[in-house]
């Protein structure tokens, strides 16, 4: 039986090999098989589901276009687990949460005038709540990816909202998004106008009663975001190197993530909540770019999530 830290150091090692291959955009560390951890763990490869059966069929040959890879079932003694997905990319779909709400609080619209996103949480840079951010993406709250200012809205401007009417503060920091860099956390917090225009409360669930530190695969999540509503999903693989399309934003064009968290459901399951794959309607295969303390507290060392009262 393999282990998580065993398939953890083979992941850090083929990941970046394995990212170059044409159909695969995303290798981590889960359970061998699915519900069942005293099977042990396994590098889970996140692939297109052309390249997940290229394996299976003899290649077509090609002159134009690198051919598709074989991926092997194990590797160095680790089980591969392949996963079929088409990809994940930055959400800008509409939902059901993009009403005009005051005080704001999480899960609802927010955003720049041309972009909308999800309120992820309401936090705070002091133990006592006092001097409260809203906390979302870097590419719903900032300019571009640059640090010129950026008016945060709420709703965001693809639901409707507009600087004159729905102003609510000013994107007060972030974390730069690299092209050729990797990345760990696409975050950013906007500073509001008054206090009175946020509240530490969840849409739907109310008071959220604390904040994790960690997580492990087969751990279950909920959420309330923006584009995908109320949603649910389970801790697929951890430590995942994965390539997400940008577009045009900040002229990114598709770019590395690592260490991310994978969560499988019905509906695309993130905290903020704006990273979402394309494809698949049944089941979907999501990012987790900021959920924990932890990660929070790498972002910026004195962010608290507020549990409200």
């Amino acid at each position: 039986m393999t282990s998580f830290r065993k398939a953890y150091h083979l992941k850090q090692r083929i990941s970046k090999t394995m990212l170059k291959k044409r159909g695969i955009h995303g290798v981590g560390v889960g359970l061998k098989e699915p519900g069942k951890p005293g099977k042990g763990a396994a590098v889970i490869v996140y692939a297109t589901p052309a390249a997940a059966t290229a394996g299976m069929r003899k290649p077509k040959t090609t002159h134009t276009r690198q051919p598709l890879p074989t991926i092997a079932k194990k590797i160095s003694g680790v089980p591969v687990r392949v996963v079929r997905s088409k990809g994940f990319k930055k959400n800008s779909s509409s939902g059901n949460f993009t009403k005009h709400i005051r005080p704001v609080i999480a899960g609802y619209s927010i955003g720049r005038p041309e972009e909308s996103g999800t309120a992820g949480l309401i936090v705070s840079t002091d133990p006592q709540g006092l001097d409260q951010y809203i906390l979302s993406n870097n590419h719903v709250l900032v300019n571009n990816n640059s640090s010129r200012t950026s008016v945060t809205i709420q709703p965001g401007g693809a639901d409707g909202g507009t600087t004159k009417k729905d102003l609510v503060g000013y994107m007060s920091k972030f974390v730069k998004l690299h092209k050729k860099k990797n990345n760990y956390i696409d975050a950013a917090i906007t500073k509001p106008l008054s206090r009175n225009l946020v509240k530490p409360r969840y849409a739907v669930y109310g008071n959220v009663p604390g904040h994790i530190t960690s997580y492990k695969v087969g751990d279950q999540f909920k959420k309330v975001g923006r584009t995908s509503g109320v949603v649910t999903g389970t801790v697929e693989s951890i430590h995942t190197d994965i390539q997400v399309n940008y577009g045009d934003y900040g002229n990114l064009g598709t770019i590395t993530f690592k260490n991310q968290s994978i969560i499988r459901g019905k509906g695309p399951v993130s905290l903020p909540g704006t990273l979402a794959p394309s494809g698949s309607r049944k089941k979907v295969i999501k990012p987790l770019p900021s959920i924990s303390q932890a990660q929070i507290t790498a972002f910026y060392p004195s962010l608290t999530p507020l549990t409200g009262s």
